[in-house]
């Protein structure tokens, strides 16, 4: 495993993952979970954003996009931290809003923290489109594997999850399991 993924499974961990033992989470399409990504703590977290930024980068430059447009304020944290980090390398890159003024030129990458049945993310698609940029997928911090990317793929849109939900659960899971085992038999 690359690990700056690695780095970013476990900032998740800190920083992101918040988990009940009930669905009380009403998600952006109204379903209900026991878990989501508090990707606004994620971003606020130096060592995280960092990580997404780099990762973010490769992505970018694995699919020829020069233009960020985020799906939302996290999202936004994460493609400005992505463009600056592009800044003194081979492809800089441009961060846009979704609502952004003008026309950008550029192959685009669609910005997301968290994606889960694809419908917001859709209509982000959508609106890039209707402004001109040519997009050439979604990048996604955490992927909750509930649709989106089958969705998004009808669509003609790739996927590029840096994290899945299922990734995410099992590094919880070794965590817990790593720190019963150093707990003294009592």
């Amino acid at each position: 495993m690359d690990p700056r993924k690695d780095r970013l499974l476990e900032l998740l961990l800190l920083h992101g993952l918040v988990i009940h033992d009930e669905s009380t989470f009403a998600l952006a399409d109204g379903t209900m979970s026991h878990w989501y990504v508090d990707c606004a703590a994620l971003a606020a977290a130096p060592a995280a954003k960092a990580a997404v930024a780099a990762l973010l980068y490769d992505v970018a430059k694995q699919v020829g996009a020069r233009v960020l447009m985020a799906g939302g304020p996290a999202a936004q944290v994460f493609a400005d931290a992505a463009a600056e980090h592009s800044a003194t390398r081979s492809q800089p890159l441009l961060a846009v809003p979704p609502a952004g003024n003008g026309h950008v030129p550029g192959p685009c990458l669609i910005v997301q923290d968290v994606v889960a049945t694809g419908l917001s993310t859709i209509a982000i698609v959508e609106q890039a489109r209707s402004q001109g940029l040519e997009v050439r997928g979604v990048l996604a911090v955490v992927d909750r594997e509930e649709g989106a990317a089958a969705k998004l793929d009808a669509h003609g849109i790739p996927v590029y999850p840096l994290v899945t939900g299922a990734e995410l659960q099992a590094r919880r899971a070794a965590v817990a399991r790593h720190a019963s085992e150093l707990t003294p038999a009592g």
